[in-house]
């Protein structure tokens, strides 16, 4: 199984393979490794020797546009919990709701976390 590193952004996580923050390495699926490396381009496969090998970026901007969208958990958790509840209810943060059910610490929003993921369900 190929082993995979966080070279760019902030920390995520990714369902699946968990927790990344920029230089962790995990072993992780070929299907894993190639959605990281090729659709994310976040990361980059970590050869034998322990090196990494880059992924070719087509769109160098892409990078810096993802590293500056990348969430923060410290900035959400920072906010006040009903603006937090509106970003969640309103979709705002969609992608996310995993991270930020993991680290949220108001029940008003992780009830409205829950309400979001049944809209998105239907």
């Amino acid at each position: 199984m190929p082993v995979v590193e966080k070279t760019h952004g902030n920390q995520v996580y990714i369902r699946g393979a968990g927790r990344f923050e920029r230089d962790d390495r995990k072993e992780v699926s070929d299907e894993m490794a190639e959605y990281l490396t090729e659709e994310r381009g976040d990361f980059a496969v970590v050869d034998e020797d322990g090196d990494v090998t880059e992924v070719e970026d087509d769109n160098d901007s892409d990078d810096e546009e993802s590293e500056a969208e990348a969430f923060d958990t410290d900035a959400w958790l920072e906010q006040d919990y009903t603006d937090r509840e509106d970003r969640v209810r309103s979709g705002d943060v969609d992608d996310e709701l995993e991270l930020i059910a993991e680290s949220e610490t108001s029940n008003t929003v992780l009830d409205a976390i829950g309400e979001r993921r049944a809209e998105l369900e239907d």
